[in-house]
């Protein structure tokens, strides 16, 4: 039997944490159970419906566990990419000075948030 498909809204960050230093609009990779704890954790983010978006995304730095970090050319919008999201863009895009312009949307991997590459 297939696995039933949920639809889940992505949080946007309204304003600059302090703390993390993220910019607006960038995407937390996790958001935490001790984040949670606290009542109006939600109300910190903008939640969006996930829809594929273009963007020309900057590689930043290659992280813990290979989560690589990567900054939208257009906002300043912090974005990361699992491991397997990364190997997908080296075998089907072309990395010019560090950038690749594509359609993205959101994976949902546990309670982790990562970018993949559609086309």
């Amino acid at each position: 039997m297939p696995r039933k498909r949920v639809d889940y809204k992505i949080p946007y960050i309204k304003v600059q944490d302090p703390k993390h230093g993220q910019p607006v609009g960038s995407v937390p990779y996790q958001i935490s159970r001790y984040e949670m704890r606290n009542p109006k954790w939600a109300d910190k983010y903008e939640w969006k419906d996930n829809e594929p978006f273009d963007a020309c995304l900057k590689f930043v730095k290659l992280g813990y566990g290979a989560k690589s970090l990567w900054v939208s050319t257009d906002t300043g919008a912090e974005f990361y990419l699992s491991q397997s999201a990364l190997a997908d863009v080296l075998r089907k895009k072309s990395i010019i000075y560090g950038c690749v312009l594509g359609t993205w949307k959101f994976k949902k991997h546990g309670n982790c948030l990562g970018l993949f590459l559609i086309s």
